[in-house]
């Protein structure tokens, strides 16, 4: 990892179990019985922009919920810029059975 990606990672990391300092966003977290940190705000935020029906909210928690676990192996580029010819019959398979309607996943 270069070693400003590396710096970045590291101090973002020492905000995210900070007390967040929004005294009714700690309250609504406190009420779920969650600790009033930065990261459980963040995850709040995004669960209720995900359950309004915002897409990349949806795709993001996909993502880190699905993270170590087995993958797809399907690409997430838009069907319409692959090259189906590099896929196996079972990527195929299941790029057909997506239920997305725009093409990605």
């Amino acid at each position: 990892m270069a070693e400003k990606p590396k710096k970045m990672k590291q101090v973002l990391g020492q905000f995210m179990d900070r007390d967040v300092t929004d005294e009714k966003a700690a309250e609504q977290l406190r009420q779920l019985g969650l600790t009033p940190s930065v990261t459980n705000a963040m995850g709040l935020s995004l669960v209720r922009r995900a359950v309004q029906g915002e897409v990349t909210a949806v795709r993001f928690l996909r993502d880190v919920l699905e993270e170590g676990e087995e993958q797809s192996g399907l690409p997430s580029k838009p069907v319409r810029a692959l090259d189906l010819t590099k896929l196996t019959d079972e990527q195929l398979a299941a790029l057909a059975d997506r239920e997305d309607g725009d093409g990605t996943e």
